[in-house]
């Protein structure tokens, strides 16, 4: 069902599959946005502070500043500044050099669908594991995560993913994913079924770019990863971590995965 995955032995993964992070359109969009901050805090009225404040601790007595008007200056000074050392550091990284990030090693492949048990229907597989490169590794300290595999628990439950909270995760929906892998080309559809979240509050569990997020439950236990959401319809759809893990260890021939 589907594409095949894609393995260590993918010669044109490594030159394909490249990875960014974060992205250099990222980068940029935030990058415009700083300037427009300093733009607008850069203001006449600050500029006319300047001088007269500089003047008063000079110990000049021919202006006179208030209060008020010092600390207005120091807030707005202290927000440009921290404006300004944040678009530089995003200018520094702004370069394909230091924004890549890795390449992929293994995948689950494009639209690929596997069964978690024989009586099931098939759900979507969509994960990779990156390569990083040396220069991007961190110095971190990680402990293993204790549960392996938390359970979805009842109907109901709270669901988070990033910051997001929601209500009747464990609903099944049958949806229609297309695929164009047909000998001639041609698209075919292959019915799946998938775990969705619905949001109780009318607002967005998920947005455009959440894909591949981790969703927790109101425990903190990992029940899953975004893999596609629907904007008119407001919900959200995830694949089960046990699902990614078993997914993981047949590709890869792991015996054991950890979240770290």
């Amino acid at each position: 069902m589907g594409s095949s995955p894609v393995t260590e032995s993918d010669t044109a993964a490594r030159e394909i599959l490249q990875l960014d992070w974060p992205s250099v359109y990222d980068l940029q969009a935030n990058i415009d946005r700083l300037t427009r901050e300093i733009a607008f805090d850069e203001n006449d009225q600050l500029m006319d502070l300047m001088r007269p404040i500089d003047l008063a601790d000079q110990g000049s007595d021919e202006v006179y500043v208030t209060d008020e008007e010092r600390d207005f200056y120091k807030r707005r000074r202290a927000l440009l500044d921290m404006y300004r050392s944040s678009r530089a550091l995003l200018q520094r990284f702004a370069v394909p050099e230091r924004c890549y990030l890795g390449h992929v090693v293994f995948g689950s492949g494009f639209y690929r669908a596997r069964r978690s048990r024989e009586d099931a229907m098939p759900s979507i597989r969509d994960w990779a594991l990156i390569q990083i490169a040396p220069k991007r590794l961190g110095k971190r300290n990680v402990h293993t995560y204790g549960q392996e595999y938390p359970p979805l628990r009842d109907d109901g439950a709270r669901h988070f993913a990033q910051a997001r909270g929601t209500s009747d995760p464990h609903q099944k929906w049958a949806i229609d994913s297309g695929d164009r892998g047909g000998p001639n080309g041609e698209e075919f559809t292959l019915e799946t079924e998938e775990h969705s979240v619905t949001p109780s509050d009318g607002g967005p569990f998920a947005e455009p770019g959440d894909s591949g997020s981790l969703v927790f439950n109101s425990g903190g236990d990992v029940v899953g990863i975004l893999v596609a959401g629907g904007m008119r319809v407001n919900v959200a759809y995830f694949q089960h971590i046990k699902d990614v893990f078993e997914d993981i260890k047949d590709v890869t021939g792991a015996m054991d995965i950890r979240l770290m």
